[in-house]
């Protein structure tokens, strides 16, 4: 049996030879170097508006469907045009709560769990706030 090589995974891992502790876990706090080589290779080539007819658009475009067309076929749909990406979790949860929430009236009701991560509570109680919606969080 081989065991798992968690030595060469770390040192993947360039916040991690620091000697600290993280103990946070927020996303995208510590990412491989590959993906450091990444971001930096898009910000100096690729760092455009999409849809152009130059080469850095054209480029951002091709690392634009990529992603999302990764994104599909790890998550199982059916093209990279049904996958969403933003900042966060959380900012993508408050688009959404916005979008769902536009119709809301007084009387409605949210109810929502403080089990939940903060950013899956946030966003719907202050939809809820913004159109006078009961609110509950238990």
């Amino acid at each position: 049996m081989t065991t798992f090589p968690i030595a060469d995974i770390r040192a993947r891992f360039p916040a991690l030879s620091t000697g600290e502790a993280f103990l946070d876990n927020p996303a995208g706090t510590q990412v491989p170097q590959s993906v450091i080589d990444a971001v930096a290779a898009a910000m100096a080539g690729a760092a455009s508006n999409l849809g152009g007819k130059f080469r850095a658009s054209k480029v951002g475009g091709v690392i634009y469907d990529a992603a999302h067309d990764a994104m599909a076929d790890l998550l199982g749909a059916a093209h990279g045009g049904e996958i969403v990406l933003g900042q966060s979790t959380t900012m993508l949860t408050f688009h959404i709560a916005r979008a769902i929430g536009c119709d809301w009236r007084a009387g409605d009701e949210i109810v929502v769990t403080r089990m939940d991560h903060e950013g899956n509570v946030a966003p719907w109680l202050r939809q809820a706030q913004d159109k006078g919606v009961t609110r509950c969080a238990g």
